[in-house]
């Protein structure tokens, strides 16, 4: 991910997640004292809590002050993770006024066809991981049913990464775990967007992913699939790339002063790939 695409992320990601207060580990390993020390013995003093059930308490009661701190509505979950706001509302408008011609024409063939939808940089550092979120945001704006918005860049620190959701809640992993699609996406409530991942480097099932993501189509008014700029990779090793996921349409994202070799390369490489590239934008970075 470009230099540009971190600056634009961190510009409108307000982290309020805190570490965990770690928990000293046991010394004693006997049944009766193997959280709180051979010489605890809480039969004798029933007043006494477990030190255990004291710490959670504590724990407990942090999180609920720092809850109250937090301005309303700036935290939103989804299967029990919090994520912090990573774009402020007023962005959503300013793109609708500001996307041009080819962002209009995406966002209502999205709207139109409610389907999957890649974005692929023609040529490194372009800005597809911030064009992704942008025309995301666009689409949510509207205020119908939340853009759905995919990080399936392999091994690039793509979008999700940076708005800091961890990969070990992967599209892939949770169906692997016989969980549902939705368990895998954190939604923004204020942004009206569920961001996800689509892989991670240890679970990779392109068939399962891909019918997860066509499912998400139900409860989201477009599903936007973050490809990154890979196109080598996409063409040599193909299980890494666009054409391992059934997408309904390729949008291609470029630099307004892109080398044109770039651009039919990836048009040869995505049509080779049997996807459905509907036009080209330039980058929002």
């Amino acid at each position: 991910m470009s230099f540009t695409d971190q600056a634009f992320i961190k510009a409108y990601r307000t982290d309020t997640q805190t570490e965990p207060t770690p928990v000293p580990r046991p010394v004693s390993h006997s049944h009766e004292t193997h959280r709180h020390g051979p010489h605890a013995n809480f039969a004798k003093s029933p007043e006494r809590r477990p030190l255990s059930e004291a710490i959670a308490e504590e724990r407990a009661a942090q999180a609920a002050h720092a809850a109250q701190q937090q301005p309303a509505g700036v935290q939103a979950s989804i299967a029990g993770v919090t994520l912090a706001t990573f774009a402020v509302p007023e962005v959503a408008s300013r793109l609708a006024l500001e996307c041009g011609e080819e962002y209009r024409r995406m966002m209502a063939y999205a709207s139109r066809s409610g389907g999957v939808i890649g974005l692929l940089g023609a040529g490194h550092g372009v800005g597809c991981s911030t064009t992704t979120l942008a025309a995301g945001l666009a689409i949510a704006a509207d205020g119908r049913a939340p853009a759905a918005v995919i990080d399936a860049a392999p091994g690039e620190p793509g979008l999700a990464r940076s708005l800091g959701v961890c990969d070990c809640r992967s599209l892939s992993r949770t169906l692997e775990n016989g969980g549902a699609a939705a368990d895998a996406l954190i939604y923004g409530a204020a942004q009206n967007i569920s961001l996800g991942f689509a892989f991670d480097e240890h679970t990779v099932d392109e068939r399962r992913v891909s019918g997860a993501l066509r499912g998400l189509i139900a409860d989201h008014s477009a599903v936007l699939v973050d490809l990154g700029c890979d196109i080598e990779s996409i063409a040599t090793q193909p299980a890494r790339g666009a054409d391992s996921l059934r997408l309904d349409a390729v949008v291609l994202v470029r630099r307004a002063n892109a080398n044109e070799a770039d651009l039919m390369f990836a048009r040869r490489v995505l049509t080779a790939a049997g996807q459905n590239v509907i036009g080209v934008v330039e980058s929002f970075a």
